[in-house]
Formats: structure tokens, sequence, C-alpha cells
């Protein structure tokens, strides 16, 4: 293998390590565009059977009740849960983010 070929290798290795670390932003636009559908989807779904889809899964969720109910400061369990997976979420961009 000659010089040349195996600098030009080391170069597109490099690019490839590059652009594995960078972010991908359309990836990201992708997953908020599918959530957002599936939102829509669902408030569609509510709107057209509202009153017995509520009453089935009033029915089939209802062990989930103590859930709902305030736990530490008004906020409920689920919103605690909530606000803790979001904390998780910030601190793992910001380890990633600083991490380099």
């Amino acid at each position: 293998m000659s010089q040349r070929s195996r600098e030009r290798l080391r170069r597109m290795r490099d690019r490839r390590a590059r652009d594995a670390r960078t972010e991908s932003v359309e990836g990201a636009i992708k997953l908020a565009g599918f959530g957002a559908a599936i939102l829509v989807f669902v408030a569609v779904a509510v709107g057209f059977r509202g009153g017995e889809a509520g009453d089935g899964l009033a029915a089939r969720f209802e062990r989930l009740v103590p859930l709902l109910e305030p736990a530490l400061f008004g906020m409920t369990r689920l919103e605690l849960a909530m606000l803790a997976i979001a904390g998780l979420l910030v601190a793992l961009f910001l380890w990633r983010r600083f991490r380099d």
C-alpha cells in the first residue's frame, strides 16, 4: 500500500469518526414528526369516540388510580416520574455534551 493510499484511508476514517460524533438533526426532526402524528391520531380518535373509549379505558386502568393521587407538594406520582425521566434526559444530554 502506498503512502498516498494510506493517507487517503486515514482521512476517510477520520471523516467517518467525526461524522459519527456529530448529532443527527434529521433524526430528531423525523422523531418529532412521528410523535406529532401519533398525538394527532389520538386526538382525532378521542374526538370521534371519546365517551365510549373513556369508559373502556377507565375500567382497564382502574388499578392505576393511586398514580394520580397527590404524593409530594401536591404533585402526583405520575408527574414525579415524568419529572425524574426529564431530569435523567437532561443529565444524559449534558454528560454527552461535555464529555469531550
